[in-house]
């Protein structure tokens, strides 16, 4: 049986009307979730925060399908177990919207121009960092542009890519390595 059979005998009738139900009734919770996501990632905010609304009424929906009312243990709250499963079916939903999101991102604006890759403002410095940023592979001109012209963090960076922070720090070290040597022989 499902959560929302449990409801109120009105949900047996119609799934649509179980749906609305339990909407109303999560709706409070799917907005705290979404808000903890934004809080966690910042650069979530604005644009995608209907997005990541809708992403997780369609993992309540998923939730209310995929959960078993009769293989919870008599002695444990219903309630509390499906609201458990919810946060973490709505957790998963808008992780997952984060990685395809940010992966078709970073695969797409990275590959415009270098200029979006210069801060400074000297003509000079500025045909130096072109061809010192000409070296740098994909990952590492985006972990340059994300961390030394946007100010992201590590974890931020990671969270982007939908990698771990120890793979983020190593093309910072590679970058820097790269840079470091090729500024070298420019002088």
């Amino acid at each position: 049986m499902k959560f929302s059979e449990t409801l109120s005998p009105v949900c047996h009738r119609s799934r649509e009307i179980a749906y609305e139900t339990l909407l109303k009734k999560f709706n409070p919770l799917i907005h705290s979730q979404v808000k903890r996501f934004c809080e966690e990632h910042p650069y979530l905010k604005g644009n995608h925060e209907e997005d990541l609304k809708q992403e997780a009424r369609e993992a309540l929906w998923r939730a209310d399908d995929a959960f078993d009312v009769d293989l919870v243990p008599k002695e444990y709250n219903t309630c509390s177990r499906f609201i458990a499963y919810l946060k973490t079916t709505i957790d998963r939903r808008l992780k997952r919207y984060l990685d395809k999101h940010y992966k078709y991102h970073t695969r797409h604006n990275f590959e415009d121009s270098i200029e979006e890759y210069m801060a400074p403002d000297d003509f000079q410095q500025q045909v130096v960092l072109e061809c010192l940023l000409a070296t740098l592979d994909r990952n590492e001109r985006s972990f340059y542009h994300l961390h030394m012209i946007q100010g992201y963090t590590i974890q931020q960076i990671a969270d982007i890519h939908g990698v771990h922070r120890s793979t983020v720090r190593k093309w910072k070290k590679s970058t820097f390595a790269k840079l470091s040597l090729r500024y070298k022989e420019d002088e």
